[in-house]
């Protein structure tokens, strides 16, 4: 499992990640919201520790916009303010769970143990961008109910692309999703993403693959379109 930690105090990170990783966990450490940032979106992770104040931004405005891209990654925040009111406050930026510090290390690991926990028994359910369906279940998709039959690494790619619900994936992190870590020809990335828009398009799909030069992609549904 992959958990990324996100705070300034570097020797709690380092004491924090210690543990997790003598319970077999691999622990990815970043101490500002950029470098945070970057690496919640690059891929899938199982759980975020967060503390709220970061060098560069406020971790809850961070973890707010996270949520409103549909990321649903289980977090946990920790903070020095411990009032009920400050609890509220975390808890409705999108927090899993709140911890005031200091802490007790074994209750801090605890807690982000029983977070990995609730997450592993949450069911698997469907993901939907505009009228694109994606079951994760069996990895079918549909386009306005109907069953949307692709190539295995197009289905891939859309599954990446629709479960950061609009947020934009890196075209590395796509890459090493469909080739590891073979070589392979600067656009053949590129080749896959436009016979996946071809067949969106052909099923009459109302989400689309925008390209983002340099950066990334992403799927979006078209203005006016439900979902």
């Amino acid at each position: 499992m992959k958990i990324v930690l996100i705070g300034a105090d570097r020797k709690m990170l380092d004491n924090v990640g210690s543990v997790l990783t003598s319970f077999g966990l691999n622990v990815f450490p970043y101490f500002t919201a950029a470098e945070g940032k970057a690496a919640w979106r690059s891929g899938p992770i199982d759980a975020v520790v967060l503390d709220a104040e970061l060098p560069d931004r406020c971790g809850l405005d961070l973890l707010r916009e996270m949520r409103t891209d549909g990321d649903v990654t289980p977090t946990l925040v920790l903070s020095r303010l411990a009032a009920p009111s400050d609890r509220v406050t975390g808890l409705n930026a999108g927090a899993d769970d709140y911890v005031s510090k200091p802490f007790f290390l074994e209750e801090l690991v605890a807690r982000i143990r029983t977070l990995l926990r609730r997450s592993d028994r949450r069911p698997v359910s469907a993901m939907r961008i505009g009228n694109i369906t994606f079951d994760r279940s069996d990895r079918q998709a549909f386009v306005a109910e109907r069953p949307l039959l692709l190539p295995a690494r197009q289905i891939v790619l859309l599954e990446r692309l629709m479960e950061r619900n609009g947020a934009v994936v890196p075209t590395q992190t796509l890459r090493q999703e469909i080739y590891g870590d073979r070589p392979v020809s600067s656009n053949a990335l590129e080749r896959h993403i436009s016979q996946l828009r071809r067949n969106l398009r052909g099923a009459g799909a109302t989400g689309e693959v925008k390209s983002l030069r340099r950066i990334g992609y992403r799927l979006t549904a078209r203005p006016g379109s439900p979902g």
